[in-house]
């Protein structure tokens, strides 16, 4: 049977099994150089911190983050 592309609001194309690897190959090699080209494009634009900017800004704003995730998270899985 041949494998196919099925789009979410129905229908589908079928396809032989070769192009669709081809296509699955092609979608992953785009999402790589989209996201080689965003981080080089932040490296570039936005100026270094130093160290102990980095350390402030993880305690400060990533830890207190990082515990309302895992509550939030928690309280999602307790209600459902």
């Amino acid at each position: 049977m041949p494998a196919g592309f099925v789009f979410p609001w129905g229908g589908a194309w079928h396809l032989p099994a070769w192009s669709v690897t081809v296509l699955q190959v092609a979608a992953f090699n785009i999402k790589v150089f989209f996201f080689c080209w965003l981080q080089i494009l932040v490296r570039w634009t936005y100026p270094r911190f130093r160290y102990d900017q980095l350390m402030s800004f993880g305690w400060k704003y990533l830890v207190p983050l990082g515990a309302f995730n895992i509550l939030a998270t928690g309280f999602v899985l307790a209600v459902k």
